[in-house]
């Protein structure tokens, strides 16, 4: 359904866009290192060429449903994570009323460590 989704985005932009003409300039991904490498040495028909990445983290949801969690544990931090296999959104609220905080840096810890930015 998602794949879908993505091809049917991707010909609306292609169509609408005057700069993206190719499907290769719009791509569904975490901005990571792997996005900024392929966008580096991106080109179409031999010339370099813009891409737009459409890669959404939906965190309202959490704006509804972390902060019940102070009715339970009212002294400690609460927070929400979203993860993939190569990039992390996250917030955290400090305390009931108060506006959440983003988290912008991840470290992964296991037989390799691996550093992420905000998705």
């Amino acid at each position: 359904m998602l794949a879908h989704f993505d091809n049917l985005l991707r010909q609306l932009l292609i169509s609408r866009v005057p700069t993206i003409t190719d499907e290769a300039q719009v791509r569904f991904q975490p901005p990571d290192e792997d996005w900024r490498t392929y966008v580096s040495t991106l080109s179409v028909g031999g010339n370099p060429a813009n891409a737009l990445n459409v890669y959404l983290v939906d965190v309202r949801e959490n704006r509804k449903f972390v902060p019940d969690f102070f009715k339970v544990t009212p002294r400690c931090p609460h927070g929400a994570l979203v993860l993939s296999n190569t990039a992390a959104s996250g917030q955290i609220w400090f305390g009931r009323g108060r506006e959440p905080a983003g988290i912008d840096e991840f470290v992964v810890v296991g037989p390799s460590i691996q550093k992420w930015g905000r998705a």
